[in-house]
């Protein structure tokens, strides 16, 4: 648990935010007698949702854990009146709460440590209170799911940061081959995982190798119900090959930064997306194999990438690799694999889209079944990271902001005294 450092007490503002928000949760003893259970996950797989009710204060805070950064007496309310499909399809429509920077985040002396230090603890200060303030709470914790997977290291300028999440929060709940495309053309992530140093002449397959471990098929061959597949000899069948890295590679070859060089960070560029190079022989125009499915020879650089895009985004693995992660980020950290078909199923129709797989993951029965404490069980539910046990625990105390608080690399809040 993280360790606060303000002028209440520990015991009394650990007991507020657990009186508020940790009970809400709903995660309570085992029912052996009113057990639930699930369609199975062998053949075809049925779309169901749970059955529409009346929503109690109970049940809708235990929602609001899954779907927000914390329930509050007026959001809790606003469930109990529209429903909770209602209140996923409000918010369905609702734009980004993107983060507008300060000029001294974008534009700082590169060599006054001081300027530098100010601009990057701008992020990690009003990440939190767009997460208090916000209205639209599903389209950010769905970009703070997404964010844990597909992941970006503190590099570049500290506008860098501030941009990639913007980008995260407009895709959210947009489509997962949109997400994928801007997430590859970005120029923080560029500089991060080195595709702004890939060319045909002198390949850098970081970016290539990450992108199908990390953000699209995983390392191995997965079923419909997200279980691993294994050999006759019981080892798990690997999803790619060191040559399908090779030729991702290739394929993503001859794209670099729009940043300019100068004393300055010159933050704006960090809004610019990556661009061709100019240079003729940059980009491979060779055929390429990628995970069995041929791109043709003689393709333009931006053809290159809508094929990586499209193989990556359809193939088998991507639904319930993705769907996996999202589930155990939103609802539970051991999901059923009934649950993972379902929703995986969900993702493969809709050709990735990531609203309705959101409302998928949070109409399912199995993610329903606790808002009657009767019917919880022992096994499911998640624990929470401390970033969202803070901001749970401050929105139910009726806060708004993070009281000028940042987290630090070792998850320490500490005041910006």
């Amino acid at each position: 648990m993280a360790h606060l450092n303000m002028s209440i007490s520990r015991n009394k503002l650990t007991a507020l935010c657990l009186g508020l928000s940790l009970w809400l949760v709903g995660c309570g003893g085992e029912d052996k007698s009113s057990k639930v259970s699930f369609l199975a996950a062998d053949g075809q797989v049925n779309l169901v949702t749970a059955t529409p009710t009346s929503v109690n204060a109970f049940a809708a805070a235990r929602f609001l854990e899954q779907a927000s950064w914390g329930p509050t007496p007026t959001a809790v309310a606003e469930v109990q009146r529209l429903g909770i499909e209602g209140w996923i399809d409000q918010q369905l429509a609702m734009k980004s709460s993107d983060l507008n920077a300060p000029n001294y985040v974008i534009d700082y002396e590169m060599n006054n440590r001081a300027a530098q230090d100010l601009a990057f603890s701008w992020f990690r200060a009003r990440f939190n209170d767009v997460g208090l303030g916000g209205a639209d709470q599903l389209r950010q914790r769905m970009a703070w799911a997404l964010y844990n997977f597909i992941v970006l290291g503190q590099i570049g300028q500290a506008l860098g940061q501030v941009e990639y999440y913007n980008m995260m929060q407009r895709q959210a709940l947009g489509n997962f081959p949109d997400l994928i495309r801007a997430v590859s053309l970005n120029p923080t992530m560029g500089a991060f995982l080195n595709n702004n140093e890939n060319t045909a002449g002198k390949p850098n397959e970081n970016y290539a190798r990450e992108l199908m471990q990390l953000f699209t098929v995983g390392l191995t061959m997965l079923s419909s119900d997200g279980a691993i597949l294994r050999d006759a000899q019981g080892r798990s069948i690997e999803t790619y090959t060191q040559a399908d890295v090779i030729m991702a590679t290739k394929a993503l070859s001859g794209w670099q930064n729009d940043w300019k060089q100068t004393p300055k960070s010159d933050g704006e560029n960090a809004r610019t997306p990556m661009r061709p190079r100019t240079s003729a022989n940059a980009h491979d125009t060779t055929q390429k194999t990628l995970l069995g499915t041929v791109i043709p020879a003689g393709q333009t650089i931006q053809q290159d990438l809508e094929s990586v895009i499209s193989i990556l985004a359809t193939h088998p693995n991507t639904a319930h690799f993705v769907v996996r992660r999202l589930i155990q980020s939103l609802v539970s950290s051991d999901p059923s694999p009934e649950y993972i078909a379902r929703v995986g199923y969900v993702f493969i129709q809709t050709g990735g889209d990531l609203g309705k797989v959101a409302k998928a993951i949070l109409m399912d029965p199995e993610a329903r079944a606790g808002d009657v404490s009767s019917k919880s069980t022992a096994n499911f539910g998640r624990i929470k990271e401390p970033v969202l046990m803070f901001t749970s625990g401050i929105r139910g105390l009726g806060c708004r902001s993070a009281m000028k608080a940042h987290w630090n690399s070792t998850q320490t809040w500490t005041p910006n005294n």
